[in-house]
């Protein structure tokens, strides 16, 4: 992954996912962005958002407190809505969604639920990263650690919109094959 992220530096990879969005090669769902490049989002849930950043979720303010605070050099907002779904954080720099799941995540309904949402947020071009209520409760420095990782391993420095990054996150390989 080292090896990636600096070769990341010294090819334009702009151009390349430029490039395979003109020829449809693009592997995302790209109705899901804006013309200008930004995920839409249902205005609907507006509300529900609001309630649910003021709900106190214990496991949400702690690690909210902790990436507002100390996430290297990436913003992550909280409650985010992506089309119909409301996700806990969302850093749209790395198109990254962390979520954080408590038991009622093992529950069949809800399972199910989350597969399906998990299936369609990857079509977007978005990753996503998980971790269990325990973790954050009990082993705050491993989550953070799993997260400084991510960011290192998959930060880039060129400027990509939302589309532009969905489009590098799910042709990494066939970027670098093309671009080398």
């Amino acid at each position: 992954m080292e090896n990636e992220h600096k070769l990341a530096a010294s090819v334009n990879i702009k151009g390349g996912v430029k490039k395979l969005l003109e020829q449809n090669r693009h592997h995302i769902n790209i109705s899901a962005f804006t013309k200008s490049g930004f995920l839409k989002y249902n205005p609907a849930l507006k509300e529900k958002i609001h309630n649910l950043r003021y709900a106190r979720n214990l496991p949400e303010v702690l690690l909210w407190n902790q990436l507002k605070r100390d996430a290297p050099g990436v913003d992550f907002h909280r409650q985010k809505p992506i089309a119909n779904y409301i996700v806990d954080f969302f850093c749209p720099e790395l198109m990254l969604v962390i979520e954080i799941d408590g038991i009622e995540h093992s529950n069949t309904k809800t399972g199910e639920y989350d597969c399906m949402r998990e299936k369609e947020l990857v079509s977007f071009g978005i990753n996503i990263l998980r971790f269990p209520i325990k973790d954050v409760l009990e082993n705050m420095q491993s989550v953070l650690a799993n997260i400084e990782l991510y960011i290192h391993e998959n930060k880039i420095e060129e400027k990509l919109s939302q589309l532009e990054r969905a489009v590098y996150n799910r042709n990494k390989d066939l970027l670098f094959d093309t671009l080398l």
